[in-house]
């Protein structure tokens, strides 16, 4: 079976870009606080270059890619295979006016970063990209 995610064999002829998109609705599918698009987007680096209002927001970042010698399976002298990985970064403004309160901002269960790494995690570690236009072959 095709998959964004996985190292077999099989090959989906897609974009970069449909990939990171695909990543950020499963994000917004699977983590109901990601399900809006100003929370939950993809963007040219991990810190967005613009401000963002919202005090819990996740970007997907494209990382460094590179160019297989391989040619994949049926696709002929014409295919190639990039490999090209991405970045989830999550970000949670917590404010508190106690000293050595810092934990918190791992470990609150609502926004706590160890908190929403796991569910990063859960939604993406070993799963199909969701069906979008021309992704899925």
């Amino acid at each position: 079976m095709p998959s964004g995610f996985s190292t077999s064999a099989a090959v989906c002829d897609t974009t970069q870009l449909l990939v990171l998109q695909s990543v950020v609705a499963k994000l917004r599918l699977d983590i109901p606080r990601f399900n809006n698009e100003t929370v939950c987007f993809v963007c040219d680096q991990p810190w967005p270059s613009v401000e963002v209002n919202e005090s819990l927001f996740c970007t997907v970042a494209p990382m460094s890619s590179s160019f297989s010698q391989d040619h994949p399976i049926g696709a002929g002298p014409e295919g190639i295979i990039e490999i090209a990985g991405f970045m989830v970064s999550v970000f949670s403004r917590i404010e508190t006016d106690q000293i050595e309160r810092s934990v918190l901002s791992f470990t609150d269960p609502d926004r706590g970063l160890l908190i929403l790494k796991r569910l990063v995690l859960k939604s993406l570690a070993g799963q199909q990209l969701p069906i979008l236009t021309g992704l899925i072959c």
